[in-house]
């Protein structure tokens, strides 16, 4: 995903968050480098293991624990940040996202 994102962006900037339980230092390094060769930049969130602990995840979904982050992106991304474009890893970008990020998303939901 983020290698798509930054080859069909390559003029823009972007504040990438990775929200994850724990990476390790080589896949961390692996992000550093990527977000290095297109000048952007990754800050790593990791949320405790516990927040989750008693929403229910039964083996035969396709939840996970990683699932939930995005209900409490507001209290763990840095307050500066008024709008979250959330995308999976498993997605590819496959041109601008500018004007899905300039959608009015207020009321909705």
């Amino acid at each position: 995903m983020l290698t798509s994102l930054f080859e069909n962006h390559k003029r823009d900037s972007f504040a990438v968050f990775v929200l994850t339980r724990g990476l390790g230092e080589a896949s961390t390094q692996k992000l550093q480098e990527l977000a290095s060769i297109y000048h952007q930049t990754i800050s790593f969130i990791i949320v405790d293991k516990d927040t989750f602990k008693d929403c229910p995840i039964r083996d035969y979904d396709h939840v996970s624990i990683e699932t939930y982050f995005r209900i409490i992106l507001p209290q763990i991304i840095p307050a500066d940040i008024h709008k979250i474009l959330y995308l999976d890893v498993d997605l590819i970008v496959d041109g601008q996202i500018g004007e899905l990020y300039q959608q009015d998303v207020n009321g909705i939901g």
